[in-house]
């Protein structure tokens, strides 16, 4: 939305604009003609129609997609951290937390 000038915060309350609505129906329209699944992130309730009626056919609610965020914001962290252990002087010989090498 935010690359196609679509203002956010109305999808975030679960208002979308009318041309995202269209442009997701296509999506999933095209997804549906070629047998692809389509998952959709609803940050509230009321989202769950709008996402079924796009196409859908996978559906994080709320509380799915904030535990999803934070995991996957965690991992790129420790990820990072694992970067910076290795950055300059990539090592097989460097040991895992376990003290085993590498």
């Amino acid at each position: 939305m935010i690359d196609a000038g679509i203002d956010l915060s109305s999808a975030l309350n679960g208002n979308p604009a009318p041309e995202f609505v269209e442009a997701m129906g296509k999506f999933g329209a095209a997804a549906a003609k070629n047998n692809l699944p389509v998952f959709g992130g609803a940050l509230s309730l009321d989202q769950i129609p709008m996402l079924i009626q796009t196409g859908a056919s996978a559906i994080c609610v709320q509380f799915d997609v904030w535990a999803f965020s934070r995991m996957m914001e965690e991992s790129l962290n420790q990820a990072k951290g694992y970067r910076k252990q290795f950055e300059g002087n990539p090592s097989a010989g460097m040991t895992n937390e376990h003290g085993k090498s590498g």
